[in-house]
């Protein structure tokens, strides 16, 4: 494109010369408009060209040789008709010529120097063939001719040498190009290198005293370039003041020895920063000694510096947090770490005193200046009002419980103190809030001499001291109260003369309170330490009751309580009152157990006293109590006559009570004689569907009398187990009574067998009011009803319960309830089989012959928890 520049303005010269000629009257006015409208045509074609891009489909993208030829091709055209003025636009060719000899090869000049001459003798010869005065010039265009070839010639064999010297000129120009550009880029590196690693670099030549600073030591002086000229000796200006004399001392020691050393020190910045650098500095000696340069690195390690400073603060502060007793012991030492480890001058702490309306300055902390101590006098001798300083300083921290910061405390409107900080000097204030729970429990205040703002990163660590110092205050009162707590309940455990023991399954270890040794007879840490030790203790019928306790426990994961006798170290037998819980490990498996002793032997004393005075009056009632039955039967049976209606309801009301005194009375006495062992149980052979169809028919008109239907869904027939018909029986019907008993009217009563993990599941279920949740943990206690006052619905006595489990556990077995899907309750009893098939000599049911059956009352069963857990 700048070759078609060039070529237009040589365009614009031979229009010149072209209106020159035709106002002469060298050429004719046509003549000159067809070479204009030629000229600029040729101009408007190339430019299209270029501006398209087509020119990039020729050999030569320039288009010189087009150009020329057209270029010569016009000018022929004009020489044609410019008579004497040919000349001249002979030679203008010649110049056109000349722009290609700098461009195309000497054969591609020779075939346009042919075209020349060529052309121009064509128009020799074409000439003399128009008449007129072009003939008289025939000798002029000859010599013309001739010396257009010559030159022509010449000019091509002259691009031969003007080719090489541009080809050595462009090749030069290139490589020059490209190591100014690699220069530029090793410059462009370097500077990047040296902004990335934060690495100035500087020199001085010691013959001019020159002295040079790279962009990046500018940086880190905090200067611009423009406005500062380094010089020997101003770089120490930059050095702080506690730092200046040790920097003396390295440029003096590197002088003397010229070697290669290094210091770390600070820079102070125009502005008011403060920056961490290591410094290196390199000599250059000549042959005498004499030094003759000297160049050097300042790093800029503040970063590093600052981060290795707040590090050693944290870890400072854990630990002195670790080995202090209280924050009182602390706080001296927490404000001092901080307020070296990060420049500040002097430092307190704040709390809200007890009005909750002021803060009261409660410790301080200076780098040893007196105007700063007196600084700190004053800040404990002057609370500052919640009312009066709204915006100031602590007011913002405690309010928005974040850390905040005042560049320079002197120019803030909302700073009250002014008159204390201002004679010691004071300028940055920076607060951090101790926050625990949501609540902000301490202020710790600091102040630098100069003006500052903590970064970011220093708001971070300051936030994270903050909430690590309120943790440690929420930890030393939960101890304090935690302390307080052990030491009353420790009392109350010894008031109250229970003892508590946990035991582990895996380790089969048992932990026993001081308490429970002397209950025993044992000095304290001599108890048995293991499970089975423990069993041993326990009294061999009390046993069986303490595995079934243990296993239902486990089953239910509820809390559960037995009394049991055990053997105190001098061999006498007390009773005590057992409480336990299970408790769980992470995968929800059985760890353990966790519970309580009480001695009760006091209370089942008089306990025994009472059941045997209640046994007493019992079996001294029952005669009477059966007179007075058969009289009132007799009476409502007519023998006496006909009685009026209102007499005959009364002797049925009296009927019915004394019916009930007389169940109660022998619910009593069976209680009695189970307690005292009277009792007896003997086990046989039984088939279980055939006791469950006799069970109930025999209390078939009981539900009948509730509005209850009673059925049966045996599904072992055959299968026998191990009981007493008698008592098996007794057991039966007073489920079946308590499910008809709770039932809604219209309800059914279902009792089911079925074979369960190796025994026999005699099953009672309804679908009543259920078994409430606060009661579960009572109901087989003797006495035990859901609802206990006078004007209850379901009238009992509340032992049948505590009777059939008394029964139930002579017999083997387990008895036990369960939620019913829908509502109600499911009570069942689990017993040991007897075999798979009833022989002729087995007990069919209740009430039948004589059986050969053996009796296994004098098994014995030694109970464990460890098969359960």
């Amino acid at each position: 494109m700048r070759r078609f520049l060039s070529g237009s303005a040589a365009s614009s010269l031979v229009l010149l010369a072209l209106l020159y000629c035709v106002q002469t009257g060298l050429l004719e006015r046509r003549v000159f408009a067809v070479a204009v409208s030629l000229i600029v045509g040729l101009n408007l074609l190339f430019f299209a060209l270029f501006r398209s891009g087509l020119n990039r489909h020729f050999a030569d993208h320039s288009l010189t040789a087009e150009q020329l030829v057209l270029s010569s091709s016009t000018l022929f055209y004009v020489a044609y008709h410019a008579g004497s003025a040919r000349p001249a636009f002979v030679f203008v060719v010649l110049a056109v010529f000349l722009f290609g000899v700098f461009r195309l090869h000497t054969r591609q000049l020779l075939l346009i120097a042919l075209f020349d001459v060529l052309s121009f003798a064509a128009l020799i010869v074409w000439l003399p063939l128009q008449g007129g005065a072009y003939a008289a010039d025939l000798r002029v265009d000859a010599l013309l001719l001739l010396m257009m070839g010559v030159t022509l010639i010449g000019f091509s064999l002259m691009a031969r040498q003007i080719s090489g010297l541009r080809r050595s000129v462009e090749t030069r120009n290139r490589e020059l190009a490209t190591a100014l550009q690699s220069l530029k880029r090793r410059e462009d590196d370097l500077l990047n290198v040296q902004r990335l690693a934060k690495l100035g670099s500087w020199s001085r030549d010691w013959q001019d005293n020159e002295v040079l600073w790279s962009d990046e030591q500018y940086r880190i002086v905090g200067v611009e370039r423009a406005s500062h000229t380094p010089t020997k000796d101003n770089f120490a200006g930059f050095v702080h003041q506690q730092d200046l004399q040790r920097y003396r001392d390295y440029v003096a020691q590197s002088l003397r020895t010229g070697e290669d050393i290094e210091i770390e020190l600070r820079l102070v910045q125009p502005a008011g920063g403060v920056r961490w650098v290591r410094m290196q500095r390199h000599t250059v000696a000549g042959a005498a000694g004499v030094i003759q340069r000297q160049y050097g690195t300042v790093l800029d390690i503040s970063d590093a510096k600052q981060s290795e400073r707040r590090l050693g603060m944290q870890h400072a502060v854990t630990k002195v947090l670790a080995e202090a007793g209280s924050l009182a012991q602390a706080m001296p030492a927490i404000l001092g770490i901080i307020g070296e480890a990060q420049d500040w001058v002097a430092a307190a702490c704040w709390r809200s005193a007890r009005d909750g309306a002021t803060l009261r300055c409660v410790d301080t902390w200076t780098c040893g200046e007196p105007l700063l101590e007196t600084f700190g006098a004053q800040q404990r001798a002057a609370p500052v009002t919640f009312e009066i300083e709204r915006e100031g300083l602590l007011m913002t921290a405690w309010r928005t419980r974040l850390p905040h910061w005042i560049a320079d405390v002197m120019q803030a409107p909302g700073y009250r103190r002014a008159a204390a900080a201002g004679p010691a000097g004071l300028h940055g204030g920076f607060v951090v809030p101790v926050v625990a729970g949501g609540e902000v429990l301490r202020l710790l205040e600091f102040y630098s001499y100069d003006a500052r703002e903590p970064d970011a990163m220093l708001v971070d660590l300051a936030q994270s001291l903050g909430n690590q110092i309120g943790q440690f205050i929420e930890r030393r009162s939960a101890e304090t109260a935690l302390t307080q707590a052990r030491e009353h309940l420790n009392m109350a455990v010894k008031a109250s003369g229970i003892g508590f023991w946990d035991w582990e399954v895996h380790s089969d270890v048992t932990h026993y309170s001081e308490q429970v040794g002397p209950m025993l007879g044992f000095e304290a840490g001599s108890m048995p330490a293991g499970q089975s030790a423990f069993l041993e203790l326990v009294h061999p019928a009390d046993r069986p009751a303490l595995h079934a306790a243990n296993v239902a426990g486990i089953k239910s994961g509820l809390p559960h309580l037995i009394e049991l006798r055990l053997r105190r170290r001098d061999g006498a037998w007390r009773w005590f009152l057992a409480r336990a819980q299970v408790f769980c490990d992470a995968d929800g498996r059985t760890a353990g157990m966790a519970g309580s002793l009480a001695d009760i032997e006091d209370r089942k004393r008089l306990d025994r006293a009472k059941d045997e005075f209640v046994a007493t009056v019992s079996h001294e009632l029952r005669t009477p109590l059966t007179s007075i039955r058969g009289a009132l039967g007799l009476l409502d049976g007519g023998v006496a006559g006909e009685l009026p209606d209102d007499a005959r309801e009364l002797v049925r009301v009296s009927l019915s009570g004394a019916e009930r005194l007389s169940r109660l009375v022998n619910d009593v006495l069976n209680l009695a004689k189970i307690e005292s062992g009277a009792l007896a149980v003997a086990p046989v052979r039984l088939v279980l569907d055939a006791l469950v169809h006799a069970a109930i028919t025999a209390n078939q008109p009981y539900c009948r009398g509730f509005g209850v239907q009673l059925s049966g869904m045996c599904g072992i027939p055959g299968a026998m187990v191990l009981a007493d018909a008698d008592r098996l029986m007794q057991i039966a019907g007073n489920l079946i009574s308590n499910a008809a008993k709770f039932s809604p009217a219209g309800g059914e009563v279902m009792v089911t067998t079925a074979r369960i993990g190796g025994k026999l599941r005699l099953a009672v279920i309804d679908h009543g009011t259920g078994i409430p949740e606060s009661f579960r943990a009572r109901l087989f206690q003797k006495f035990a009803q859901v609802d206990g006052t006078d004007g209850r619905a379901k009238q009992g006595s509340g032992l049948g319960l505590n009777i059939c489990r008394a029964l139930v556990m002579q017999m083997g077995g387990t008895i036990d309830f369960e939620a019913t899907p829908g509502g109600g309750a499911t009570f069942y009893v689990d017993l040991p089989e007897a075999c798979a098939q009833a022989t002729a000599t087995d007990v069919v049911a209740p009430g039948g012959p004589p059986t050969a059956a053996v009796a296994v009352a004098g098994i014995t069963v030694v109970p464990s928890i460890f098969a359960v857990l």
